[in-house]
């Protein structure tokens, strides 16, 4: 059946004003008309409707607009849903996210993704923080993720890489802490540094941790061709010892220097 894009319009034009003289509902029955209506005409949870179709009517129908808007409620959140960034914001806020069911039908989430939801999407043009301890596992990264100080990346072995840098993407790294103590890779959970993806290492003001030089280093993380590693940072990297991309095979990754101060070198 085809999903109405409004379901608000459509609930006023069925239920209200046909039936605006005639229609004497409790509240009880009214909230199961509209859960029932919204989940065979594909409501996305946005809610929207309340607001701007119901209370927008209210001159005709107060009583009736006032038991939608008070006793409608979004649908909850599951840990194994879906989930994908819908704003600019910090990963620990609802807010920030959408969750869905099925991949299809999305509502604004009542809870943050973790390392159980079935996919997390940042998407492209969002940048979604993190300052606080997290879990996370089939993640791909379209817009930026930002590690701030307090953040740390706990990232669990699914199935297929788990943590993928699309292209265009980016993971910045702007916590004073250190890469052993902010990112937490499970045994087997890898980073997929795509074609046009990057790892950024600082922002060229701030001084950063140290050892995030194991981003690239890793044997398990996989750089592709293009993938880009760049160094941003006011301390220098090391090199001591340390092999830069060493399964990247006849794949040619991008180190790129963007800020460094004094003689790169040394163990980190």
């Amino acid at each position: 059946m085809e999903r109405f894009s409004q379901p608000g319009s459509f609930l006023q034009s069925l239920i209200l004003n046909p039936f605006e003289r005639l229609i004497s509902l409790k509240s009880s029955h009214l909230r199961q008309v509209t859960l029932m209506l919204l989940f065979c005409f594909g409501g996305d949870g946005d809610f929207d409707f309340i607001d701007k179709n119901f209370v927008a009517t209210k001159d005709r129908h107060g009583a009736y607009a006032s038991l939608f808007s008070i006793n409608y409620k979004p649908l909850l959140t599951s840990p194994t849903d879906y989930f994908r960034s819908r704003q600019n914001g910090t990963w620990s806020a609802p807010a920030t996210w959408e969750s869905s069911a099925d991949n299809i039908a999305w509502q604004i989430a009542t809870e943050v993704p973790t390392k159980d939801a079935n996919t997390i999407t940042i998407q492209s043009g969002h940048t979604i923080s993190i300052s606080n301890p997290v879990s996370l596992d089939q993640t791909v990264i379209e817009g930026i993720l930002e590690l701030q100080t307090g953040g740390v990346l706990n990232i669990s072995d699914g199935v297929g890489d788990d943590v993928t840098i699309s292209d265009n993407g980016v993971l910045q790294i702007v916590s004073d802490g250190n890469y052993l103590s902010s990112i937490n890779q499970f045994p087997g959970a890898n980073i997929n540094i795509s074609t046009g993806g990057k790892i950024i290492v600082g922002n060229g003001i701030t001084p950063i941790g140290n050892g995030y030089e194991g981003l690239a280093t890793s044997a398990i993380n996989k750089w592709n061709d293009g993938a880009v590693y760049e160094w941003n940072n006011m301390n220098t990297f090391a090199t001591s010892g340390l092999t830069y991309f060493p399964n990247a095979g006849t794949a040619i990754p991008i180190f790129r220097i963007t800020k460094v101060s004094g003689t790169p070198g040394g163990s980190g």
